[in-house]
């Protein structure tokens, strides 16, 4: 890693790469638009309860005040972990990246197999003459026994890679620091924030030449074991909302046939993400401040989110991921920098796909064959009307048009469900028996149809239509 002797690349360093020769002549006509391009730094968490984030006071007064807190319409493109990283890296939905799930084959080598990280946000950003770090996770698989390079991969366009190269998330850490394997004895959150604390500061505003730092922590993933003052510091607090308290779903198809599990893990895995999350905001001011110390922050463009929704008893008891639920679906979702307004309006909807698209038009990077929106264009009027979420290895796609949404289940068995989130956002009573709705069900259910396998132009507009 940077503290570990590795020494940070230089631009003269990239200069002599292949990489940077073989786009040296691109490179050279963008001189001079380069030195004012924003630096980019995308924090993600892993398996974060949507709502969770209006406890994290640091990152919601040093991102989400300043800029947008877009978490109560902002959704991921795919709830589990693997696809939804590689959405993110690609800028596509499953349907165009087919890195359909976490194994069988793992997410990594689907994304390998795939040469994806050929053209993925990484390349595309260090192509035109960007810094590029990732520290922490990068896509599930990668580093595990799926991995026919046992984490010695590193990604060819990235300037620092210190990723974690095992599936366990729970310190001391494998970790790959650029092509080296290190034993790190740190708690993974702490290590990662660190190493990505002394890229950003490595590079002043007198830089020529932007960076783009990807910080993937792995809380608040289970097993919930922060260190201390983390550990224990919300034993017995309890999450209670209308949702867990629905007890009866006779009319939630997709519900009745899902594993529950008993309230006390519920609230194991509430007290655990609240833990993990303090170290994680506590991690957040450190590396945001570090921007305010070295005088970046008028020109960041700063990001979080996380790879997606969690359930935590919801629905008589839900847990996890990979369900069409908003728990599930949306996720948290801040943003600010340069370009990004001071407010939208309340029903704005948003997407993961649409902070890989914003990163790469801000870069002056290609767009080509992604799916998303550029957010600093979100007040500009021709914003979507509709979005959609998908899990096609589930069997199940959403589509969310102003306050209604309708989940298409593929199985006959399972039916369709249509939910009035202006009056029941909790989702605890489906709609989709009722005749007066029928219209309305049948029309987003045609809409839906032709986003499910629509990309690009195409699918942005058949959102806008």
């Amino acid at each position: 890693g940077i503290g570990r002797g590795h020494r940070i690349t230089t631009r003269a360093d990239f200069l002599k790469s292949g990489a940077a020769l073989a786009a040296l002549p691109f490179l050279t006509r963008r001189a001079t638009a380069q030195t004012r391009r924003p630096n980019i730094l995308f924090i993600l968490t892993d398996d974060q309860a949507p709502y969770t984030v209006r406890h994290m006071a640091a990152a919601l007064r040093l991102i989400g005040n300043p800029g947008l807190n877009l978490t109560k319409t902002g959704y991921c493109s795919v709830p589990i972990c693997g696809p939804a990283r590689a959405g993110l890296l690609t800028g596509r939905y499953v349907h165009n990246h087919s890195v359909r799930d976490n194994n069988n084959p793992s997410s990594y080598n689907a994304y390998r197999n795939k040469n994806y990280e050929q053209q993925d946000m990484i390349a595309r950003l260090r192509r035109v003459g960007y810094r590029t770090g990732l520290f922490g996770k990068f896509i599930n698989g990668y580093g595990e026994k799926e991995d026919p390079t046992n984490g010695r991969f590193r990604h060819p366009y990235a300037s620092e890679w210190y990723a974690l190269a095992t599936g366990r998330y729970k310190s001391p850490s494998r970790v790959n620091s650029n092509g080296k394997f290190v034993t790190e004895s740190k708690n993974q959150s702490i290590a990662f924030e660190e190493q990505a604390e002394e890229f950003v500061r490595a590079v002043t505003t007198g830089a020529k030449s932007p960076w783009f730092c990807y910080l993937n922590f792995t809380d608040p993933h289970a097993p919930y074991t922060p260190p201390a003052p983390y550990l224990h510091a919300h034993d017995g607090l309890r999450y209670r909302s209308p949702g867990t308290r629905d007890l009866n779903i006779s009319d939630n198809p997709w519900a009745q046939r899902k594993r529950k599990v008993p309230a006390n893990e519920s609230q194991r895995k509430y007290e655990g993400q609240r833990e993990e999350l303090r170290l994680v905001d506590d991690r957040v001011r450190r590396i945001v401040t570090a921007l305010q110390e070295t005088g970046q922050m008028r020109n960041t463009l700063i990001f979080f989110s996380s790879d997606n929704g969690y359930m935590l008893g919801e629905h008589d008891g839900m847990a996890h991921k990979s369900h069409p639920y908003e728990e599930s679906a949306r996720v948290p979702f801040l943003v600010r920098g340069p370009g990004i307004p001071k407010s939208v309006p309340a029903s704005t909807l948003v997407s993961h796909l649409d902070i890989t698209y914003t990163i790469l038009a801000a870069a002056g990077a290609s767009r080509q064959s992604t799916d998303g929106r550029d957010l600093r264009k979100i007040n500009s009027g021709r914003w979507r009307k509709r979005l959609l979420v998908e899990h096609p290895l589930k069997g199940w796609a959403l589509i969310r048009e102003r306050n209604k949404v309708l989940f298409n289940i593929d199985s006959d068995r399972e039916g369709d469900e249509f939910y009035d989130l202006a009056n029941d956002p909790y989702q605890t009573h489906s709609l989709h028996n009722d005749r007066a709705y029928a219209s309305q069900m049948a029309n987003l259910a045609s809409k839906l149809s032709r986003m499910r396998t629509a990309g690009g132009d195409k699918l942005r507009a058949l959102e806008q239509a």
